[in-house]
């Protein structure tokens, strides 16, 4: 799996409220340039580059025609110190399956979060599904991958404009990892079993 293209940095934006979940309009901190849209997941509409592409995979053959399907889990999400809960990114697969897709996280900004500090760090599983009746999900491997930013608002922080990004990381975390019974857990709160991706519940 490559990723690639990815941004080096994110960008403040004005996005749409979002009723469900409830995200509310107005200025943003997203891995994003150029976005324009709502805040709700899959909702921007034009942004001229997104901040990761997962690419399709190379390497593997595929002479049974099974399936490969991306799963990404929150490994760490931290904002102005406060942690979100980790686990399954969305749904199982993520983006419904698609390859290649994308990811674009945002966060809200407000004079009241100003700075707005934000770590955050995924993995994103390349898992194969035969298309043989009773077969499970089979992990090929992981990358992770995550960003380290900050936005700050000197006066006016209602508007997009007023904010200022800066990164000291963004885009992929190492290189990608293959898939062995043995191998150590990723980055973060994900635990693999036998190699297989686990978690407790949907990252919120």
């Amino acid at each position: 799996m490559s990723f690639s293209p990815y941004l080096s940095t994110l960008y403040p934006a004005s996005l749409g409220a979002c009723a469900n979940p409830s995200l509310p309009a107005g200025p943003y901190m997203i891995y994003a340039q150029g976005a324009v849209g709502t805040a709700c997941p899959g909702g921007l509409t034009g942004a001229t580059a997104v901040g990761i592409t997962f690419g399709a995979p190379t390497g593997y053959q595929n002479a049974t025609g099974g399936t490969f399907l991306p799963v990404q889990l929150i490994s760490s999400d931290v904002v102005n110190g406060s942690s979100h809960t980790a686990g399954l990114d969305t749904n199982i697969p993520y983006a419904g399956g698609k390859l290649p897709s994308n990811d674009n996280p945002s966060v809200p900004l407000s004079a009241a979060s100003n700075p707005l500090t934000r770590t955050f760090n995924a993995n994103m599983f390349l898992m194969w599904q035969s298309n043989q009746a009773g077969s499970i999900l089979v992990p090929l491997g992981y990358q992770t991958w995550g960003f380290n930013a900050t936005a700050t608002c000197g006066s006016n922080c209602g508007t997009a404009g007023s904010w200022t990004v800066s990164a000291s990381q963004a885009g992929p975390i190492g290189s990608f990892t293959a898939s062995s019974p043995s191998q150590p857990s990723p980055l973060g709160n994900n635990v693999l079993v036998d190699g297989i991706p686990t978690w407790n519940g949907v990252a919120h």
